[in-house]
């Protein structure tokens, strides 16, 4: 005899491909927003992905707690989208509640392999001339480069690509680690590095590299507790001190003048962005300007830290939700014993000084994570409610609880 919620499973089981199509859509049409090629639909195709797996919300089992914090939620986010003007945080909350269910790896290894694809097809319309690739003229370590672009609307975005595909490859295999494998992602972020000079991404690159070399090559393959105590306040404790270091710069300060000169002026701009915009309960439009190549650099305004974008953008609430849910997530991945993944979940911390990639699941699908462990502990509970016994999926989440399942 199938229960109900057996029942509901199976149902929720043959709408995978609602999820896929509109992740799909997502990846793709995000490459080509963000290509130098003059695309206007981003928000048609967020709205499109919205409407396509927005009807799997509807077969996946909820508890009554679940669902009025769910229309609680649906208030905030309905808020900060008339506030803010931005629908990605919507699209960032459908898609992690669409893909309750569906096997996480799955998700990682789709995102990797089409998200290369894209990238791959990117660089070779760069190549032969069809997309322009803009190049703008800097000084670095003392030297004037020429930074190029490669078909994008800015020369940042290959290497912030290459360095956030190199995550979901290296959690992918984590399990069978190669020191070669790694090195050619790592040669091959070098090479980006001596074309698009982005050397602040580059930089963490080596760190990621070296980090998965220690763990890859390491015997001891546990996460101890002390480790799991100090991830678990990874967040919240980079956000108060990028916070800090925003409101209190000052430019007569010596130390802080040299820090913001290494983070490229972001310092300069958060103070600015904060003093102008401030920060609202429920965020606001706030009109940036990323334009590269302009004539007069003061003109350049664009917070590119998350810690600092995202409350000033999506305001409190958001903001302390996306904190509190990267929180859950290093704290699960740790509790669960996924190395790995806690690595690359410390690369996207502190990639929070310099980039704002927190919503980006197109590009960086590791904060489905959490929804694939909530959705596997509940199967197990409903598996040993059904029959008495605890099921296989349950068994496994309790072995792993316990330390003796590696992820």
């Amino acid at each position: 005899m199938i229960t109900m919620g057996v029942r509901s499973h199976l149902i929720a089981e043959n709408d995978h491909w609602l999820f896929f199509v509109a992740y799909t859509l997502l990846i793709v049409g995000s490459f080509i927003g963000s290509m130098d090629i003059g695309f206007n639909g981003t928000n048609i195709v967020y709205l499109i992905v919205v409407a396509i797996a927005l009807p799997r919300l509807f077969s996946i089992r909820a508890s009554h707690i679940a669902f009025i914090i769910a229309i609680a939620a649906c208030g905030a986010l309905g808020a900060c989208f008339l506030s803010a003007r931005d629908p990605q945080v919507v699209v960032f909350a459908v898609l992690l509640l669409a893909s309750t269910g569906i096997d996480f790896e799955s998700i990682v290894r789709h995102s990797l392999r089409l998200a290369g694809t894209m990238l791959a097809l990117s660089l070779l319309l760069a190549l032969v001339g069809i997309t322009p690739d803009t190049i703008v003229v800097r000084e670095l370590h003392g030297r004037i480069v020429e930074c190029h672009s490669l078909g994008f609307y800015h020369y940042s975005k290959v290497p912030t690509y290459w360095f956030f595909l190199y995550l979901s490859y290296a959690y992918i295999t984590r399990k069978s680690y190669s020191f070669l494998r790694h090195s050619l992602w790592l040669i091959g972020g070098m090479l980006i590095y001596l074309v698009c000079f982005e050397r602040l991404r580059f930089y963490l690159l080596i760190v990621a590299f070296v980090l998965f070399a220690i763990s890859g090559l390491s015997r001891k393959k546990t996460v101890g507790r002390s480790l799991i105590a100090a991830t678990t306040m990874m967040f919240p404790g980079l956000f108060c001190i990028s916070y800090a270091l925003a409101v209190f710069y000052s430019e007569s300060n010596s130390a802080m003048s040299i820090l913001n000169d290494l983070l490229s002026g972001r310092l300069r701009l958060e103070n600015t962005a904060l003093e102008t915009f401030g920060i609202t309960l429920f965020g606001q439009n706030v009109e940036m300007n990323n334009t590269v190549g302009l004539s007069d650099p003061m003109q350049y305004m664009f917070v590119d830290a998350a810690f600092i974008y995202v409350p000033i953008v999506y305001g409190i609430i958001v903001g302390a939700a996306l904190l509190t849910f990267y929180t859950l997530l290093t704290r699960k991945a740790a509790q669960n014993n996924s190395p790995a993944l806690l690595i690359a979940l410390i690369c996207i911390a502190v990639d929070c000084f310099v980039g704002n990639q927190l919503l980006s699941i197109w590009l960086c699908p590791l904060p489905f994570y959490l929804a694939s462990a909530a959705s596997t502990e509940e199967a197990g509970e409903c598996a040993e409610g059904s029959s008495g016994t605890p099921g296989p999926e349950f068994s496994h989440y309790r072995r792993r609880r316990n330390g003796y399942v590696q992820s």
